[in-house]
């Protein structure tokens, strides 16, 4: 469960964020690229059925949360869809990874198909009015009654070996990431437009009065960010971008919550959007919630205007102009992290 605001912030609220600065940069290019590498590296594993070795990459250093639930035969789904998703620091689990030697695995199983009885309830009868059961019934008591079908019981197990070698997946592991940073260069170019479709959909809401936005990732700047490349993108795209703009959108929020607080003549907008903010923060955190960004933004676009009198004196809140101050400061945050992704690049490529 994502920790309280309370928890986040505290008392040291201001002193926390600015330390979030600094950290947030160093989670975006590393941590951050690290998990989204070893989520998209465990979908190849488990497109191409390669059972044994995803489930030794789901166990090493206990991330069985990031695991991969196979949809079809040609689409995985990550059954954790989240920040902070490593278990460790993320040098620790490269290192870890890189000193552990290889493994063999020793796998059995037996083909066929293979049921429980206790699935079946004994005591209720499938027959219809005439005493015939339904194909599907006949079928199963068909398939109970083969003894060549039965686990054990005239089918052999088969057996294989599959050996696990973490320097290889370790290699893996710096490519995806590599290619992952580079995407995340390519969506942080296009946070100048996203502002603007985000203002686009308040506006559409605000015309149309209606409550149904579509909340869709840019359709322009997604066009835009798959052509002129020749490298595929990674399988799990569109969900890193996701979280990219969620990490990007909170950043930018608590930032401005600490500029404010620093700001005196700010001092009633601070105190609102507080209150307002802490409300959003098991979103932000959250490990299963997809276009928080969007729905952030476009919520607080349409928070009405405020005014009150304290003292004789009239204070107003003005939410439109806390999310203009929240747009800009996702541009300038997307400026500075991408000035560090060179850097990131350079720790992925080794050099």
């Amino acid at each position: 469960m994502a920790p309280a605001f309370g928890k986040r912030v505290g008392l040291a609220f201001a002193v926390g964020v600015r330390q979030a600065r600094l950290q947030f940069p160093l989670m975006l290019k590393d941590g951050n690229a690290v998990q989204r590498a070893v989520q998209n590296k465990l979908h190849f594993l488990v497109a191409v059925q390669n059972e044994p070795v995803a489930s030794w990459m789901e166990n090493f250093l206990d991330h069985k949360h990031l695991k991969m639930i196979k949809m079809t035969d040609y689409h995985c789904k990550a059954c954790y869809h989240g920040i902070d998703g490593l278990t460790c620091n993320w040098r620790e689990y490269l290192q870890k990874l890189e000193g552990t030697s290889e493994q063999t695995i020793h796998v059995q199983y037996t083909p066929g198909v293979s049921e429980v009885e206790s699935l079946r309830n004994a005591n209720y009868s499938y027959t219809n009015v005439f005493g015939q059961e339904p194909p599907w019934a006949q079928a199963s008591a068909s398939r109970r009654q083969n003894p060549y079908l039965k686990e054990n019981n005239g089918m052999p197990k088969i057996e294989f070996t599959e050996v696990v070698k973490p320097k290889e997946i370790l290699q893996s592991l710096h490519s995806i990431a590599t290619r992952i940073v580079e995407e995340f260069e390519e969506d942080l170019s296009h946070v100048r437009e996203e502002n603007e479709y985000i203002r686009l959909l308040h506006k559409e809401r605000n015309i149309f009065k209606s409550a149904n936005s579509s909340f869709e990732p840019l359709p322009v700047a997604w066009k835009q960010q798959l052509k002129g490349t020749l490298q595929e993108p990674t399988p799990l795209r569109q969900a890193s971008k996701d979280l990219l703009m969620r990490l990007l959108t909170k950043t930018a929020v608590l930032e401005v919550l600490v500029d404010m607080s620093q700001d005196s003549k700010e001092s009633k907008h601070y105190q609102w959007m507080k209150t307002y903010v802490g409300k959003w923060m098991q979103q932000f955190d959250s490990a299963a919630s997809v276009k928080v960004d969007v729905s952030f933004m476009e919520e607080l676009l349409q928070q009405p205007f405020r005014v009150s009198e304290k003292e004789g004196k009239m204070e107003v809140v003005d939410p439109l102009y806390i999310s203009e101050k929240i747009f800009d400061k996702r541009l300038d945050v997307a400026a500075r992290w991408t000035n560090s992704l060179g850097a990131a690049r350079a720790i992925f490529n080794g050099t």
